[in-house]
């Protein structure tokens, strides 16, 4: 009997298909090559997912994924983090609206901030904690304990604009109120010129120029003189120099302190125009009777400004005068 062997194996095979689909069995195959049984890791059915171009960009195996998220040079290539607790995401802090808040705390306890003015500690925080109290410190970043600076003492002063008086924060935490030069004293801001000269004849003058630069600082002059006879003393405001005469040294109230003035002073100066009367007094009466003249408010002088303070004798004769200039430079 003649039997087509062919026939019979590729009918085995369908029958054999039928069976697997009836059975939920899927073959995998790209027409040459079948997929393995996922059934083990050396099974395991493996895939590739590539891009337009057919570059493979992402693998898995057995349920593990390789990703190749690209070489993060630049802020379109990087893959975004978001800090969260699960509800709330940390902003990014790299602008005004998307600020981040930072609590100062010792891990149970948060600070209470007790000032904040543009008028107290330059413009700073004072800022009280279980521990002390604390102002904060713009050129090293931190804040530091009142009468500190971290490393040695310091004393901090707290102005009141609504008066010319101040707030001095002793290193044990008592607040004294002093005056505006007091405070000054204190803090090393405070400078002076004291002495004497005698003048001869009637109209005789000795002048003294002040240079008042630009800057941060504001100068409040005050002054004493005295006088053996009779004199004047008047204030010149935007005074126009050829030379400005012989410098004088200026020294400050707090001997330690080793700030200086950015006041110039000078004596003798040679003046092409006198500028703006704003201020004369006159003491003594005749050749023989003297007197004294003193001002404590003053005024604030105009930055960048020229001031002639000159004395004139008026009687004949010799006499002296004598003089105590001195003045506050004050942040406002």
């Amino acid at each position: 009997m003649n039997m087509n062997f062919g026939f019979v194996i590729a009918q085995v095979q369908t029958i054999k298909d039928n069976i697997n689909r009836l059975l939920g069995r899927v073959k995998v195959t790209d027409g040459t090559n079948d997929a393995g049984i996922i059934g083990t890791p050396v099974d395991a059915l493996r895939a590739a997912i590539v891009d337009s171009s057919g570059n493979q960009i992402n693998s898995f195996t057995g349920g593990t994924t390789t990703a190749n998220q690209g070489t993060a040079n630049t802020a379109a290539n990087r893959w975004p983090v978001y800090p969260t607790d699960g509800t709330n995401n940390m902003p990014t802090m790299d602008a005004a609206e998307r600020a981040g808040f930072q609590r100062i705390t010792n891990g149970t306890n948060s600070p209470n901030i007790i000032a904040h003015n543009s008028n107290i500690i330059n413009g700073t925080y004072l800022l009280q904690t279980a521990a002390g109290i604390y102002g904060w410190d713009a050129a090293l970043n931190r804040w530091n304990a009142i009468g500190t600076d971290g490393v040695t003492n310091m004393n901090l002063n707290v102005r009141v604009r609504s008066g010319a008086n101040g707030l001095y924060v002793t290193p044990d935490g008592a607040i004294v109120a002093y005056d505006e030069t007091v405070n000054s004293v204190h803090s090393g801001t405070s400078f002076f010129i004291k002495g004497y000269a005698s003048l001869t004849g009637a109209g005789a003058t000795l002048d003294f120029l002040f240079s008042i630069p630009s800057g941060t600082k504001f100068v409040h002059p005050y002054w004493t003189y005295m006088v053996e006879s009779e004199y004047t003393m008047d204030i010149y405001e935007g005074v126009t120099t050829s030379s400005d005469g012989t410098p004088i040294t200026t020294y400050n109230r707090n001997r330690n302190s080793a700030t200086t003035s950015v006041v110039t002073a000078f004596s003798t100066p040679t003046i092409t125009a006198a500028g703006t009367l704003i201020w004369s007094s006159r003491v003594g009466s005749g050749g023989g009777i003297g007197g004294s003249s003193e001002s404590h408010s003053g005024f604030i002088m105009k930055q960048n400004t020229k001031y002639v303070f000159r004395f004139t004798h008026v009687p004949s004769g010799t006499d002296y005068v004598d003089f105590n200039f001195g003045w506050n430079e004050l942040l406002f």
